[in-house]
């Protein structure tokens, strides 16, 4: 499944180790705090309890959102002329 990793954590360097857990796991950097990306249950889990060790849970907040793929495949996007796609294509899930 994939997961939206959505943050907002005031301590930079609790931030860092937020960020780094999320890009260890696989999951590709949308935009500043914010993380997408397939995860397995026990990635999953693993990504929670790291977080519940390093997270100040009084300021800080984590939010783990899950989607499946046909709700992946409804993300549209706007801006910029060029679009590129969320995930990079290998990260992209496979639609039959």
């Amino acid at each position: 499944m994939f997961y939206w990793i959505i943050y907002d954590i005031s301590r930079d360097r609790t931030r860092l180790k937020v960020s780094r857990a999320c890009q260890r796991a696989g999951l590709h950097r949308v935009q500043k705090s914010v993380f997408l990306g397939k995860l397995r249950r026990k990635t999953l889990f693993a990504l929670r309890t790291d977080f519940n060790r390093i997270v100040n849970w009084r300021t800080d907040k984590v939010f783990f959102v899950p989607m499946n793929n046909d709700e992946y495949r409804q993300i549209h996007r706007t801006g910029a002329k060029r679009q590129t796609p969320v995930l990079p294509p290998h990260a992209q899930p496979s639609f039959y």
